[in-house]
């Protein structure tokens, strides 16, 4: 074989060579390009199962907070009528004294004039056998 003939042998050979370790790097990053898709969509899957959970529970925690709230709403009604009708009750009691005191003023006018009046008998029933 001449120089020449052995040298394009030669050239042949490592282009053959470039070519083969070209295809193997290329298949290469092939697969491992698949292989990183692969592990983000099954990353990206995880993650918005995740967000789907925790997304149905902060709507079942809105929900609950939200009875509570409206429970909370029913009770401050019940209370501010309590607070209502206790006021009532105080204007009530303080009508009640009232009435119990003047109650007891006319119980005491009403024994002095019963009083009063079994003195004017007396008075009378020692007038009258005089008088006659």
């Amino acid at each position: 074989m001449n120089r020449v003939t052995y040298r394009r042998a030669q050239q042949r050979q490592l282009v053959e060579a470039f070519d083969s370790t070209w295809r193997r790097i290329e298949t290469h990053l092939t697969e491992d390009r698949e292989l990183r898709a692969n592990e983000s969509r099954e990353v990206l899957d995880r993650f918005a199962s995740e967000v789907s959970t925790a997304t149905i529970k902060l709507t079942d925690a809105t929900a609950s907070i939200r009875e509570q709230m409206a429970a909370i709403e029913k009770q401050t009604e019940l209370l501010a009528r309590v607070v209502e009708q206790e006021e009532q009750l105080a204007g009530l009691q303080g009508r009640l004294t009232d009435n119990l005191d003047a109650l007891r003023t006319a119980e005491t006018l009403q024994e002095t004039l019963h009083s009063l009046n079994a003195a004017v008998h007396l008075l009378t029933a020692r007038v009258r056998p005089h008088a006659a």
